[in-house]
């Protein structure tokens, strides 16, 4: 890791910084989640990049029953108590895509699936969402791949299946709104 770092920030750090350093951090520099947290202070130091998908798209009838007032710290706690949480990295999932992170949003929903299953509504939830995200991405046909998915689920929960066939008919599309 020290060699990462010297890249990074030079090499004339001492050891004993750079382990200080190195354990304030809950994650190794060189992971997905260093750089979603880097993403996340810069955009918090130079500003939001786009508007929130909720304030673009607030007719969208996402199912959630995530904590509306955790922040994605929250549930990286949650995630080192409990990685596989589908829950957190649902929820997780969708804060990302809220920030229109769509990559680290869709490992988020895919490490959803391969959780441990407790909310059981997250599996088709995250098939929807992978789909959305797809569709945002102009990927239709994996879209389409994930609405059958989660219609194969056989779950309705927040009227899932509803929504995930009128999904394979009319693409999800974000409204323009600024």
């Amino acid at each position: 890791m020290a060699e990462h770092c010297g890249v990074l920030f030079g090499d004339h750090l001492s050891s004993q910084v750079r382990e200080e350093r190195d354990m304030s951090l809950p994650f190794r520099p060189s992971s997905l989640r260093f750089l979603v947290v880097w993403g996340a202070l810069s955009a918090a130091i130079f500003g939001p990049i786009a508007t929130p998908v909720r304030a673009q798209n607030a007719e969208d009838s996402s199912f959630s029953r995530c904590d509306q007032t955790k922040t994605l710290q929250d549930y990286w706690g949650e995630l080192r108590a409990n990685p596989r949480s589908s829950l957190a990295n649902y929820c997780e999932g969708e804060l990302l895509l809220f920030d229109r992170n769509y990559q680290a949003s869709v490992n988020a929903y895919r490490s959803s699936l391969k959780g441990d299953g407790d909310a059981k509504w997250t599996k088709v939830w995250s098939y929807i969402q992978i789909g959305k995200i797809f569709d945002i991405t102009q990927q239709r046909e994996r879209a389409v791949a994930q609405y059958q998915l989660a219609i194969q689920t056989d779950d309705n929960t927040g009227n899932a299946m509803e929504r995930a066939r009128d999904l394979l008919q009319h693409p999800f599309e974000l409204q323009q709104s600024r």
